[in-house]
């Protein structure tokens, strides 16, 4: 080591083989006792679970309501928010039905089951849908119930429907994803038309229908008058 001085600042010492001063030098020391710098590598996303899902539905519905209340004042406040909350929903619905095909796939059901009871106690709407199903196909559990309705699909046969067909769907259905119903439209290629409808709001459609019996309650929330037909 060398030794450097200067009227405004200390000496220095530098290293007379690399001429770094004696800080440059400590700090390669602490680096090279280190070992290689490991490779950064990304985080592994984020486990979604049940109760996530059940949040964030909770996030776009309290959204849905803060847009409504305002629409005479501010009709765009909070729309920022509710396409957050919807995005955030549709990566945990993704997520989350991956996984449960995956289960089913290796024999898991005991432990698809262990994860939906606590959000079927938490949420009646969660409870009422699967104890309508496990009804309707007959079986005992929920990843009973999961696993017989995965073996019912309508894309395999839409294309043999040849009359006039009309899809109904409702914007906000807490049970049936509206996706389901452009893709069920997309796959009646044998159709002679295909009319979609698609109820919202303005149908007062997020409400359950004031006379569930009556096919004069079911023709007032539909409005047939205001169908468009076709598919685009």
């Amino acid at each position: 080591m060398s030794k450097v001085g200067g009227s405004d600042s200390k000496n220095t010492l530098f290293c007379s083989f690399c001429g770094k001063s004696q800080h440059e030098v400590r700090i390669l020391a602490r680096r090279a006792a280190k070992g290689p710098r490991k490779k950064r590598t990304r985080p592994e996303p984020r486990q979604h679970t049940v109760a996530d899902l059940a949040r964030t539905r909770d996030r776009v519905a309290a959204a849905e309501r803060r847009i409504d209340n305002d629409r005479r004042s501010n009709p765009n406040r909070g729309r920022a928010g509710l396409e957050r909350a919807q995005l955030e929903l549709s990566v945990i619905v993704s997520q989350l039905r991956l996984r449960v095909r995956d289960l089913l796939r290796v024999g898991a059901g005991p432990v698809l089951d262990a994860a939906v009871a606590p959000a079927m106690r938490r949420r009646p709407v969660l409870e009422w849908g699967f104890t309508q199903a496990m009804h309707v196909f007959g079986v005992n559990t929920p990843h009973a119930a999961l696993a017989a309705a995965a073996q019912y699909r309508t894309r395999d046969v839409s294309a043999r429907v040849t009359q006039d067909v009309l899809l109904c769907a409702g914007e906000e259905d807490h049970y049936v994803p509206l996706h389901q119903l452009y893709d069920q439209a997309r796959w009646l290629t044998g159709a002679r038309s295909v009319t979609t409808r698609v109820v919202t709001r303005l149908d007062q459609a997020q409400k359950p229908l004031p006379n569930r019996k009556s096919g004069a309650g079911v023709a007032h929330h539909l409005r047939m008058d205001r169908f468009d037909s076709g598919v685009e």
